[in-house]
């Protein structure tokens, strides 16, 4: 069974200039796209967590944070935007995140 990243890095490899993303920011070919999971991945991969918050809209959507997270190596916990700050911090405590990755526009996990 091949992993999503799997499939995503064979496509980066065989068609990296190819559109990958379409979405109202702009279009990404799969190498943005890969570069910037990649990115993700690195920063992920010196934190001992194994699950990691997801805070992205859904009309835009994950993407390179979720590759990312996967290429790390770990799970992630959908944490919804639109939330109040104090109901994502709840979320976090409670799953026991210590890490979250957002994109632009989204919300990040208030400091305690």
């Amino acid at each position: 069974m091949q992993h999503l990243w799997d499939l995503f890095a064979r496509q980066l490899r065989e068609r990296p200039e190819a559109i990958a993303l379409d979405v109202p920011e702009g279009r990404f070919s799969y190498a943005q796209l890969g570069g910037a999971a990649l990115g993700v991945s690195q920063a992920l991969r010196e934190d001992r967590c194994g699950l990691v918050g997801l805070c992205a809209d859904r009309e835009t959507g994950p993407n390179a944070g979720l590759l990312g997270i996967l290429h790390a190596g770990k799970g992630y916990v959908p944490l919804p935007p639109h939330l109040p700050p104090d109901r994502l911090r709840h979320m976090a405590d409670a799953a026991g995140l210590g890490t979250s990755v957002g994109g632009p526009g989204t919300a990040s996990l208030p400091a305690e």
